[in-house]
């Protein structure tokens, strides 16, 4: 079930926030690669300010 939430959401970020008909076609695997990459690289000071958005909560 977390893993079809999951890609649920990477589905969503991909159609909604990569407007460019360059970056929509972005294979699943770089997606993944840089949203993975991205919670790496971010501390607990990063993360422990987050908000869950309001349609999610």
């Amino acid at each position: 079930m977390l893993r079809r939430i999951a890609y649920t959401l990477l589905t969503l970020f991909r159609s909604v926030t990569q407007r460019s008909d360059d970056r929509r076609h972005t294979p699943w695997k770089k997606v993944i690669s840089s949203v993975f990459r991205t919670l790496v690289a971010s501390g607990q000071s990063t993360l422990a300010g987050l908000q869950p958005h309001p349609l999610l909560a």
